[in-house]
């Protein structure tokens, strides 16, 4: 498989899987309303950490995006 293509096919698992945890933890800030505001605070910055992640994984699978558009056209000039 084209090396650019496999790569944004992995970040795009990857922010799958990160998006993921996002819901679960926005879920539990929800539902549990007992929890303790310093708990709370930790999952909060968790939240946030995994949405950063999030777009920085997002914009550099852009910019893999025109990388494996390229690889494309060129393997099929090739052909």
């Amino acid at each position: 498989m084209r090396n650019m293509q496999k790569m944004w096919e992995d970040y795009a698992k990857e922010v799958q899987v990160l998006r993921e945890r996002i819901a679960e933890l926005r879920e539990v800030l929800q539902r549990d309303k007992t929890m303790a505001p310093l708990e709370r605070q930790e999952l909060e910055a968790r939240k946030r950490l995994l949405s950063e992640e999030v777009r920085d994984m997002e914009r550099s699978m852009a910019d893999i995006a025109v990388y494996a558009e390229n690889e494309k056209a060129g393997e099929s000039a090739c052909a």
